[in-house]
């Protein structure tokens, strides 16, 4: 470039612009940030980010700080402020998978939201319920696409990017996002890998010379035949488990959880590990052992544990329910109750508040496992109605290796859970731009990437995605852009579909079941 004849234009780069400005998000993480030299947000606030995702409820935005913390969030779609005592809702749906840009300002006499530069609502200063509230720290810090425990809202899937929050002083400009407090489950930049595009830009970028149909992103049969709603299965190869990070119960020294639990053939496994965050307490586990349920503690104090009369029987659900006091462990199967021997001479610890636990459910992580645990294996069957003291759980913080509770036998294939489940491939003979591909799918949603054959964001690259009733494949060479799309209307039908893609230079064929398309040349 220094070669070049140029006007206006210097050589280099100042470092106070190599920021990084975007991140994704998976569903199951957050970005904390320090934010220095702000103002309190009794004083004027103006802040601003940009996201893009398709999810409906999700937290985006959460700033804690003396005077109370303050967030943004998506609720059915909405993009939603909650600022001290009002809150403020778009009309307008905004999860939609296209980017967006929304910037909030606030003074003493009201709150002004904006979305993509159009003013959404202006609501001056009023008393409103409560918000969710998190122990603000000093000093005051912004969490980025969910908190670090569970709550009402579920983790952001997708995009974040151009965060600012207005100085007291130095230069006014948008946040470096790699210098962060410790992200967790985070990766840099916005990678079609990792994301769900559904933007109305791309579709229409890639389809000006043809007539859209509508786009709606339900799906007519949004669950597998056999499907059991709400169940988890756990077992296979690989590990597979959930986390509830955080969760507290509602009574001190005292934890109540109860499931719905249906093995298959393997009789013992591990169903439930309570960890207390501390570590100075002990935690519970309960687990199979020879088809009968087993409840015990584990580390300081008296050993306590009891054991279910009867056996448990594969295929068959029971309902076990679990009250652990500190001096003694309920264990009921079906409605029959067994106790633990009661702790002698054992005082248990004062606390202040409920004691925060760490929940593993249906197993660990391999490498958590030791020889302590009664038990070696995870759980293999299915598990439904997870309650903490007689309310559902929130979304886990980590789901590994989960599927949906199927009635009948599984069919061989991958099962993918919308944004968190991603399988990466080394293909040393593929070799772009020639490559062939050929696979079957049975989508669950209307809308969703199929795969992504390259790197991230680099060229060449082929991807195959869905756009509600359209099958969009789209490639780059390095020299130039093409793509080509099969419009299909019944995808989301419950059945398979064979999908065959070819790549030449200059050339892609798509063929979905018995429909095809192809395209020669580039995009102008």
């Amino acid at each position: 470039l220094k070669r070049l004849n140029t006007t206006g234009i210097s050589f280099g780069c100042t470092a106070d612009l190599l920021v990084g400005r975007t991140m994704t998000f998976h569903g199951h993480g957050f970005l904390p940030l320090a934010l220095p030299d702000v103002a309190p947000i009794t004083e004027v606030v103006y802040s601003g980010f940009g996201f893009r995702g398709t999810q409906d409820n999700n937290l985006l935005y959460y700033r804690t700080s003396p005077d109370g913390p303050y967030q943004v969030s998506l609720r059915e779609g909405h993009v939603t402020l909650r600022f001290m005592n009002q809150e403020v809702e778009t009309q307008r749906v905004f999860a939609d998978g296209a980017p967006h840009y929304v910037a909030f300002y606030s003074n003493v006499t009201g709150v002004w939201l904006y979305v993509d530069d159009q003013l959404q609502l202006v609501k001056s200063h009023e008393r409103t319920t409560p918000m969710l509230q998190l122990q603000p720290e000093e000093p005051s810090r912004l969490l980025l696409g969910g908190l670090p425990v569970s709550g009402t809202f579920h983790n952001f899937s997708g995009c974040i990017s151009n965060v600012f929050v207005q100085r007291l002083r130095g230069p006014q400009r948008v946040f470096d996002l790699h210098q962060n407090m410790g992200s967790v489950n985070v990766s840099v930049g916005c990678t079609p890998a990792q994301l769900i595009e559904t933007s109305r830009a791309t579709a229409q970028k890639v389809s000006r010379r043809s007539r859209q149909p509508s786009q709606d992103l339900a799906c007519t049969t949004p669950w597998l035949p056999g499907t059991i709603q709400d169940a988890y299965q756990f077992g296979g190869p690989l590990p597979s488990y959930l986390q509830f990070v955080g969760i507290s119960p509602s009574h001190r020294n005292r934890l109540h959880l109860s499931m719905l639990v249906r093995r298959h053939a393997a009789s013992q496994g591990l169903l439930l590990s309570t960890a207390p965050m501390s570590g100075r307490s002990p935690s519970l586990v309960l687990f199979l052992n020879h088809g009968h349920f087993v409840a015990q503690t584990e580390g300081p104090g008296p050993r306590l544990q009891v054991q279910s009369r009867q056996h448990s029987r594969a295929g068959q659900w029971h309902r076990v329910s679990v009250r652990w006091g500190m001096q003694q462990i309920q264990l009921v199967v079906d409605g029959s109750q067994t106790w633990s021997q009661k702790a002698l001479h054992h005082r248990a610890p004062r606390a202040e508040r409920p004691q925060p636990y760490t929940l593993s459910v249906g197993g660990l992580p391999a490498s958590s496992y030791s020889s302590k645990l009664p038990v070696s294996v995870g759980f293999s069957g299915c598990l439904k109605k997870l309650q903490l003291d007689k309310q559902p759980l929130r979304t886990p913080t980590q789901m590994v290796g989960v599927t949906p509770c199927v009635s009948g036998p599984l069919e061989d294939g991958l099962f993918f859970p919308g944004s968190e489940g991603v399988v990466t491939l080394e293909l040393p003979k593929a070799k772009m731009p020639y490559v062939s591909l050929e696979l079957e799918m049975r989508p669950l949603a209307a809308a969703g990437l199929i795969f992504h054959l390259g790197q991230a964001l680099a060229t060449p690259y082929m991807q195959l995605k869905v756009l509600t009733e359209q099958v969009l494949l789209q490639a780059n060479d390095g020299a130039g852009e093409f793509s080509t799309w099969v419009t299909y209307p019944k995808l989301c039908d419950g059945r398979w579909h064979r999908v065959a893609v070819i790549m030449g230079r200059d050339t892609l064929r798509l063929e979905v079941d018995t429909q095809s398309n192809h395209t020669t040349g580039r995009l102008p």
